[in-house]
């Protein structure tokens, strides 16, 4: 079966239902009109300078659209389908001989049906409309909510509604019902030219469908359309690699090309790589996604999720709910609770409830090590070619730590939950204690980016989407102590961290937990810590910071004060 979306296609099993769902989009992109000077982002990551916008403005739907080549399908039977499927049509200007009105008094409104319905209710009179009407320009066909989005034909005869659409009246039609697929030769898939689609060419129509679990959904695709035209959002790419052995590889190796591709621009992507389903999500362009859950639906239960049904069954008190929770030190205590006081979408919500153990304070400046605190980025939109921003966020999770070496692992860092295994971000502050004046080399080795600042001056810039990999600086620090930070970003696979230094008397080496303290001894005037937690802070009479000149960064020299030495 050929594919229904505009990325082109290879091959595409007819027994499967592959989403892929453009909410700014719900237009052929194939059409968009672009002035001369404009150049449009091409799938070889032709582009050399970088926009936040697609199009230049001044621009609107009217002036950079043409929808010459779409037709909307309306099921008459379901209401939901008439409101769709006019308001689709006035917001797109699409005149009424490319509105094409099933009015059989017998068309199914069901999510499924069989070949034979999908035979006589939809394929016959759209094929016969589309001839009668002369439509020999179209190329994208639009359905919505209220038209069947699968068609049951039994053991062998499965398929989506939308795959099986988009071969009437073409090349392919005779692979209607097939137990197999078959091939097309369109675009880079294929390996071929990614170019303007066009349907007399390839043969088949590209699909797409307004739905939504209700109306009011539905409907908010066409205002959300118009609200972010013109603008980038967050792609999602959804696929397990435990399925990679199998069938789905190929869709699997068009989604890795599609994260290479779009991180290589500096477009926002969230790259899923597991068996668990995707929540969070905002800001959200493009969903690609092939059976990543499929073989895990047993398995598959989100941490901390379940139903909302009281269900004693559960140490939680909630149906399937597994109760997942943070790491504990020793003498805290954590439970949850169900309770309906506090709720979104549902009767009840749980609540987590942390118990911390009893504490005492001690000194920052003699407590050896820094502070980790670690923040969740799902659901977060940033750009991998830089660096998450962790101004003004409250970290998830904090904690002590001796120093900053964690080698690569695709597994969890010690202590961590799975928040923290794919999508992340680490800060590390403290003192470090610098035994003698000179040039100093710091080097961050990381996967993915990372930054260093000593003295809030940036020493290492080793940031963006990209395995371990090690940057330095130099800097001139004066003997004593001085304010050390580090930040960090995991964006999938593997992660590591590692801060190293060499200068005078010390060769290359981690930074040693002996060299790094929480607080600072220095007094000064008014308070002044570089941590947080339990530790105590006191009061001084000396500044806090001593004198720092940077040198260089590696592997691009860097000016500072007017100096630039190499």
């Amino acid at each position: 079966m050929v594919k229904s979306w505009t990325e082109g296609c290879h091959a595409v099993r007819s027994r499967l239902a592959i989403v892929l769902v453009l909410l700014f989009a719900l237009q052929s992109w194939s059409a968009v009109v672009l002035p001369g000077d404009v150049k449009s982002h091409h799938s070889e990551g032709d582009e050399n300078t970088f926009r936040d916008v697609a199009v230049l403005e001044p621009f609107s739907f009217d002036t950079y659209t043409d929808y010459s080549d779409v037709a909307v399908i309306i099921n008459n039977q379901s209401e939901d389908s008439r409101i769709i499927g006019t308001a689709f049509a006035l917001a797109r200007n699409i005149p009424p001989e490319r509105v094409i009105l099933l009015t059989n008094e017998s068309t199914p409104t069901g999510e499924t049906i069989n070949a034979n319905q999908f035979t006589e209710f939809f394929a016959e009179p759209i094929s016969e409309i589309i001839e009668e009407r002369n439509l020999t320009g179209l190329n994208v066909l639009v359905t919505t909510k209220g038209v069947p989005l699968r068609v049951n034909g039994g053991t062998n005869i499965r398929a989506a509604f939308d795959s099986e659409l988009a071969l009437i009246n073409g090349t392919y039609a005779s692979a209607i019902f097939g137990d197999w697929y078959v091939e097309s030769n369109y675009g880079l898939a294929a390996g071929n030219e990614m170019k303007q689609f066009s349907r007399a060419e390839q043969g088949y129509y590209l699909v797409t469908r307004l739905t939504g679990y209700d109306v009011e959904t539905a409907l908010g695709l066409i205002d959300r359309a118009n609200d972010s035209f013109g603008q980038h959002g967050l792609s999602v790419l959804d696929l397990a690699t435990n399925r990679n052995g199998s069938g789905y590889k190929w869709w699997n190796d068009l989604l890795y090309t599609a994260n290479e591709t779009l991180s290589e621009i500096g477009l926002p992507v969230h790259f899923n790589q597991n068996s668990t389903y995707i929540t969070g999500m905002s800001n959200v362009s493009m969903y690609a996604a092939w059976g990543s859950n499929d073989g895990a639906w047993v398995d598959n239960q989100l941490p901390n999720s379940g139903y909302d049904t009281s269900d004693g069954n559960w140490l939680t008190g909630s149906r399937y709910w597994d109760g997942l929770g943070p790491s504990l030190s020793p003498g805290e205590q954590w439970w949850w609770t169900r309770q309906t006081e506090t709720k979104r979408n549902g009767n009840a919500a749980m609540e987590g409830r942390l118990e911390d153990a009893p504490c005492g304070a001690s000194d920052a400046s003699t407590t050896n090590g820094l502070l980790a605190e670690y923040f969740d980025n799902n659901g977060v939109s940033y750009n991998v070619s830089t660096m998450v921003n962790l101004s003004g966020r409250t970290p998830d999770f904090s904690r002590h730590e001796p120093n900053i070496d964690w080698p690569s692992t695709t597994n969890l860092w010690t202590g961590l939950d799975s928040r923290f295994l794919d999508y992340w971000s680490a800060r590390h502050t403290g003192i470090i204690h610098i035994p003698s004046d000179g040039n100093w080399t710091f080097y961050l080795i990381s996967d993915d980016g990372s930054k260093l600042w000593i003295d809030d001056i940036e020493v290492v810039d080793n940031q963006g989407h990209h395995g371990m990999r090690e940057r330095s600086g130099v800097v001139w620090l004066e003997a004593g102590e001085h304010a050390l930070r580090t930040e960090f970003f995991e964006h999938g696979g593997h992660a590591g961290l590692q801060l190293k230094w060499e200068g005078p008397g010390v060769t290359k080496q981690t930074v040693p937990t002996n060299v790094l303290t929480r607080g600072s001894s220095y007094p000064s005037e008014k308070m002044h810590s570089f941590t947080t937690g339990n530790l105590m802070r006191y009061p001084v009479t000396k500044p806090m910071i001593r004198s720092a000149m940077l040198i260089s960064i590696s592997p691009e020299p860097m000016a500072h004060n007017g100096e630039l030495v190499s």
